[in-house]
């Protein structure tokens, strides 16, 4: 579903400003939400019983080390989220 979103606001985009469509290219989703890729591969390695502490190989990226740590507390806040929109969501 979220395929065709991209595909139908592209298709808008290229209509609306009579324009020829340029493939972004296969990583694009990666490089915009590095962050949230990132936690993702840390969490599957955690989950494979790895020890993960990342680092840039560019000392002048601007960002942090992400742990394990980081991505399962991230996982605990979300599934706490969750559990409210459940209760709020649950019938009387």
């Amino acid at each position: 579903m979220a395929i065709a979103h991209k595909i139908l606001v592209a298709a808008y985009h290229v209509l609306q400003n009579d324009v020829d469509y340029q493939d972004l290219g296969e990583s694009y989703c990666d490089r915009v939400a590095t962050k949230k890729v990132t936690k993702a591969l840390v969490g599957r390695l955690h989950a494979l019983g790895f020890r993960v502490t990342l680092e840039p190989l560019n000392p002048n990226t601007q960002g942090q080390s992400i742990t394990a740590a980081d991505v399962l507390r991230d996982a605990r806040e979300a599934q706490a989220q969750l559990a409210v929109l459940e209760a709020k969501l649950a019938p009387p």
